[in-house]
């Protein structure tokens, strides 16, 4: 007999006893259990710096929730506050047990693991209102998930829940879950699903992957706004999108750059004709490939890098007073609230209209949820004696400053390995939180990145809530209806633009886009090669 224990728990006969173990052995070995307060039972898993993360997420709190279907249709979320768990208990331990040993096989992004739990909601719908035992699954219960799926979902995530149900009912035969052993296809075909990655020649496909390039007036339009005087934050959208154009990267990666990208490099190479070797000298910009993995360089056309140098310098001296602010308070020497006093006992009243604070009441809930200690005075106002709320100066500043080190400390925990930054203050898009709101005013102790939702509002707009993007704010229209783009149109723009290039194979430009296979870029040629 064999003394090495099992990994994992060997299924038996019994469907109960079966999940018993699983449920124990997932939760002694979960990844997740490392985070502090976590809970096998809880509605939401904090997940941060255990699941692969984005540089656009960096500031995010990240969760996985394993809530039921809200039944609200596609992309309509619930806050955490109004989420409900699983209808059926048993298959909400076993989308845990699921979700952990995905984890525990290799590091997942949270969104992968979610897609997943999202699968078996539609399970949940089945078999949680007819509250049926988990071991009574059935090939029948399979089907009508799929078939619930279907009348909600577009056609590419449709597939790719039919594909996570034929996973799902896999890993229940595995572990032994049902009394019998069940069996599932999923009913849609790859052949007739159009998804993003398509590359195939009908026309429907043709005319889905034209979307994907920035029209003719999109790139006029977005050349303009670089030769405007732009006011306050459009100016460093804007400087995001002259980056995106001359160079292609990925949102996430070029979120991510540190402020010394761009550099000048000497390359020595022996003339054909003479033989003599011949110095030059190239632009390259650094960085970390999202999907490639590890340390990036990529040249600059010389015809670009008029555009990409104005980005960069742009962003550069727009966020430097962030920056400026993270370096001094890392070294504790950054006074968030210069107008008051060092430890002074300050009244409420006054300060809240020196620091322009919306009201008293906002002040002081503000202060408690800070942990700042408020005590009552008796205090002479106009020859009467009243009791007057006050606090310490000191208390606040350095509550303020040690506020800002936990946030600095966590965001850099977050991007560090996804970054060439050597520190958070050489963070070319590093801000400040609500520092961009149009509404909201900035908090100065939390840091956070640029997130792609506010490029995408400044690209494109929320038009259903009446929210204009920035070429409808300077009524740049075509044909008279506003022009719209999208971050990743410049890169399916510029690799179409190398494409056109017979001088430069197929290995180069996926290595020049940061790709891992050289299929992939037929994804962004948008050519007609038969015309070419």
């Amino acid at each position: 007999m064999s003394n090495v224990a099992p990994l994992i728990p060997r299924p038996g006969n019994d469907p109960l006893s079966n999940l018993n173990e699983l449920i124990h052995f997932s939760k002694k070995h979960s990844p997740f259990k490392s985070k502090e307060g976590w809970n096998w039972d809880s509605l939401h898993w904090d997940v941060k710096n255990i699941c692969l993360s984005q540089g656009r997420k960096a500031g995010y709190r990240i969760c996985l929730n394993f809530n039921r279907d809200n039944k609200k249709g596609n992309k309509i979320k619930d806050s955490q506050s109004d989420m409900a768990p699983f209808q059926h208990k048993q298959l909400s331990d076993v989308v845990k047990c699921h979700v952990t040993s995905l984890q525990i096989a290799k590091a997942k992004d949270v969104g992968t693991l979610q897609l997943w739990i999202n699968a078996y909601r539609y399970l949940d719908n089945i078999i949680g209102p007819a509250n049926k035992c988990l071991s009574e699954l059935s090939m029948n219960d399979f089907k009508l998930a799929e078939r619930e799926a279907r009348v909600s979902l577009e056609d590419s995530t449709f597939y790719r829940v039919g594909v996570k149900l034929e996973a799902i009912c896999k890993y229940i035969n595995q572990k032994k879950l049902a009394n019998h052993k069940i069996t599932f296809k999923k009913s849609a075909k790859r052949s007739e699903t159009h998804t993003n990655s398509d590359s195939r020649i009908d026309q429907e496909s043709i005319t889905k992957r034209a979307k994907k390039l920035p029209t003719k007036e999109g790139l006029i339009a977005a050349a303009t706004l670089s030769n405007a005087p732009l006011l306050g934050d459009d100016v460093l959208f804007q400087a995001i999108v002259e980056i995106m154009l001359a160079t292609g990267l990925r949102f996430d990666e070029l979120v991510l750059l540190d402020k010394h990208c761009l550099y000048e490099k000497e390359i020595e190479e022996t003339n054909v004709l003479t033989g003599e070797p011949v110095t030059s000298l190239v632009h390259e910009i650094r960085y970390k490939a999202k999907k490639g993995g590890g340390w990036r360089s990529k040249s600059i056309p010389e015809s670009l890098l008029p555009i990409l140098k104005k980005g960069i310098d742009t962003a550069r001296k727009h966020l430097q007073p962030v920056r400026d602010v993270v370096a001094a308070a890392t070294k504790n020497q950054h006074d968030f609230f210069p107008e008051l006093e060092d430890d002074t006992v300050a009244t409420i009243p006054s300060t809240w209209k020196l620091l322009k604070w919306s009201s008293n009441s906002n002040f002081q809930t503000y202060l408690r949820s800070r942990g700042i200690t408020i005590t009552k005075q008796q205090q002479d106002v106009n020859g009467k004696m009243k009791s007057v709320a006050t606090f310490q100066t000191s208390e606040l500043k350095q509550k303020t400053t040690a506020l800002a080190q936990e946030s600095i400390s966590s965001l850099w925990d977050s991007i560090k390995n996804l970054t060439v930054a050597e520190r958070p203050e050489d963070l070319l898009f590093i801000t400040q939180h609500q520092r961009h709101h149009s509404v909201k005013s900035t908090e100065p102790w939390v840091f956070t990145m640029i997130t792609h939702t506010q490029l995408s509002d400044y690209l494109s707009g929320r038009p259903k809530i009446g929210m204009e993007s920035v070429f409808e704010r300077y009524d740049l229209k075509f044909e008279d209806r506003p022009v719209r783009l999208t971050s990743h149109q410049f890169r399916h723009f510029l690799s179409t633009m190398l494409e056109l290039s017979d001088t430069v194979s197929d290995i180069e430009v996926a290595r020049y886009f940061g790709r891992k296979y050289m299929g992939d870029n037929a994804t962004y040629n948008h050519t007609n090669k038969t015309k070419r």
